[in-house]
């Protein structure tokens, strides 16, 4: 929004409206971008992205790290969705996105990398970020402050959150039929090699031991939309 004159993000608003076209723009990125619509319309990046017509269920708002209560309602109210950029918030975003408590709200929410900002566009590295940055958000991070009141109570998300968010959460922001191995969804998935006494764990278990003990090289195989796009030999654990 601040890269944009009021005459053009209302030309915008109404194209969005009349096309029903997806709309991506960052909201309430950092300190100084969230400050400065505020200061240039008296409103906040969600109020006045609604006001313009920008906000509905085809739009995907990136970071959104210094949201308002009201800001939460309106996103949540358009059906809008929220990409959540951790890896990139955690060196621009001022702010940790409150994953758990938007979640519970049902706002729509996927995970992104934001490359410009972070340093890979992996959703690995992104989805175990989401999980760091939730923990530190909740334990806080000043030791001179009393542990019960340095941090934000229940605001860890778990491996199951930021895995949903990294494959459901990010095709239902995108108003894509993908994210899950069901019947009449597009079929985009890896097939990853999977670490000695895999069998042995728990489901939970072997979830966490998928998302934060492998590496690319355990990848074998990708497919999109059902068809073979990569496909390697080697046998990373031989």
């Amino acid at each position: 929004m601040p890269s944009c004159t009021t005459e053009t993000l209302q030309q915008l608003g109404q194209l969005a409206q009349s096309q029903h076209i997806t709309v991506q723009t960052h909201c309430s990125e950092s300190d100084w971008e969230h400050d400065y619509v505020r200061e240039r319309y008296g409103h906040t990046d969600s109020e006045m992205l609604q006001s313009f017509g920008l906000l509905n269920q085809h739009s995907v708002l990136a970071h959104a790290t210094q949201l308002t209560t009201t800001d939460q309602s309106i996103i949540k109210t358009e059906q809008a969705a929220i990409a959540h950029c951790p890896i990139s918030n955690a060196y621009f975003g001022n702010g940790i996105l409150p994953a758990h408590e938007l979640l519970n709200q049902g706002i729509k929410i996927g995970l992104g990398s934001d490359i410009a900002g972070g340093y890979t566009p992996s959703l690995y590295a992104n989805l175990q970020q989401a999980v760091t940055a939730s923990q530190i958000r909740q334990d806080g991070v000043d030791a001179t402050i009393a542990a019960d009141q340095r941090g934000v109570a229940n605001s860890r998300i778990s491996a199951k959150q930021a895995f949903y968010m990294a494959t459901v959460g990010g095709a239902t922001s995108l108003g894509i039929q993908a994210g899950a191995i069901e019947s009449g969804l597009l079929a985009d998935f890896q097939i990853v090699q999977a670490p000695p006494r895999f069998a042995s764990l728990t489901p939970d278990e072997q979830l966490e031991q998928l998302l934060f003990r492998h590496t690319k090289h355990q990848i074998k195989a990708v497919y999109v939309q059902g068809k073979l796009v990569h496909e390697k030999e080697h046998n990373w654990y031989e």
